[in-house]
């Protein structure tokens, strides 16, 4: 009974700590005001990768989208980049202003690789680009996104990553609930992580690269796919990542079999336990070597599960002990010690829901 006492106490204060962590983030997030204008001293030209969908029906969309933003269009390339594209899909892109980069006729590459190539390729190019994005299909820009890109780097930054949405979808709960997960991990952390001055996440969808980092730090472009942890590698290199939550990314989740959704979470979860194994030694002993916080806070990061998840698990673990109370004669104060878990899970998701609400009225419906 000793045993099963310490391990729930163990378990509990380490989630306490998790979850104040967060709370922390979330009330630093409301005091981030976004910026209205973005006046810079010069427009840059850009180059804008676009890895080409599973479903072509989405390049015309994606496409439309970029075309769109409200910035000169003779500043920025769109570059459509993939394996084997249909001729009605380069045809398109063609049609609608963007360069293709097809390996048709030749074997098939993982994202990172073709990604990789595209960089080389755009790097190689006569046209001299000042920062190349990446964004990824399904993904539909605010009109302002190159303005605010064009505003951070000329306030000196070299890798800037954008916020990351899900567009609203109607349906199950189920997709709520992954909705208010991905909200939290892509809005809120970073913001709170901007304000305290913490090094930023990597998450890929997003990312612009000033092309002169780029060239001098060769390395950059080797998986450049791989999200959490080339973010990390960026961070042990000493380059910072600079969050600018005024370009938004709506991001629409295609829907898959429930075959590809489970091979997709193991992969995640394998990808996960990897990264952790690989990456916090190494951020350890580079936050004891610079005396840093900004490295035992991405261990936080990595270690610590999602809002949603960390909420079910304490009510799971305050009925459990309820009952086992009730019934065997648990000690009391294991109730109360997941009650209070409970209790801070529950103030840290509607802090965090009203932050979001309060940067996109759209999310209302989530509180």
């Amino acid at each position: 009974m000793i045993f099963i006492e310490v391990i729930q106490y163990g378990i509990g204060i380490l989630m306490m700590i998790l979850l104040g962590y967060q709370l922390t983030l979330s009330i630093q997030a409301l005091k981030v005001r976004n910026k209205i204008a973005f006046n810079s001293v010069q427009n840059r030209q850009f180059a804008i990768i676009m890895p080409a969908p599973k479903n072509e029906q989405m390049i015309s969309k994606s496409l439309y989208s970029l075309f769109g933003l409200v910035y000169p269009k003779n500043l920025y390339d769109v570059f459509l980049i993939g394996d084997n594209l249909s001729k009605d899909a380069i045809n398109i892109a063609r049609e609608m202003g963007a360069n293709v980069l097809s390996n048709n006729g030749s074997s098939r590459q993982s994202d990172s690789r073709n990604l990789q190539g595209a960089f080389e390729k755009i790097l190689q190019v006569d046209k001299t680009y000042d920062a190349i994005l990446v964004i990824e299909s399904y993904s539909l820009v605010s009109g302002n996104y190159l303005d605010v890109m064009n505003f951070y780097l000329d306030k000196g930054s070299d890798v800037i990553q954008s916020s990351n949405l899900m567009l609203p979808q109607s349906g199950l709960e189920a997709k709520r609930v992954k909705q208010i997960n991905f909200l939290l991990h892509n809005l809120l952390k970073p913001l709170g992580r901007k304000l305290f001055g913490f090094c930023r996440e990597y998450r890929g969808n997003g990312i612009c690269f000033k092309t002169e980092t780029l060239r001098s730090n060769p390395w950059l472009l080797d998986s450049a796919a791989d999200d959490i942890g080339y973010g990390l590698k960026l961070q042990l290199k000493g380059i910072e990542i600079d969050f600018v939550q005024e370009a938004v990314l709506l991001t629409e989740i295609p829907t898959m079999p429930a075959k590809n959704k489970f091979k997709r979470k193991e992969n995640c979860k394998t990808g996960w336990i990897s990264t952790i194994r690989h990456y916090i030694p190494k951020l350890l002993k580079a936050g004891y070597r610079h005396k840093s916080w900004s490295y035992v806070k991405s261990v936080m990061d990595l270690i610590t599960p999602s809002s949603v998840d960390m909420l079910l698990f304490a009510g799971i673990m305050g009925v459990i002990n309820v009952f086992m109370w009730a019934v065997v004669g648990w000690s009391l104060s294991l109730v109360w010690i997941w009650i209070f878990v409970l209790l801070t899970a529950l103030i840290q998701m509607v802090v965090g829901l009203y932050v979001i609400n309060t940067y996109y009225q759209y999310y209302k419906s989530m509180l």
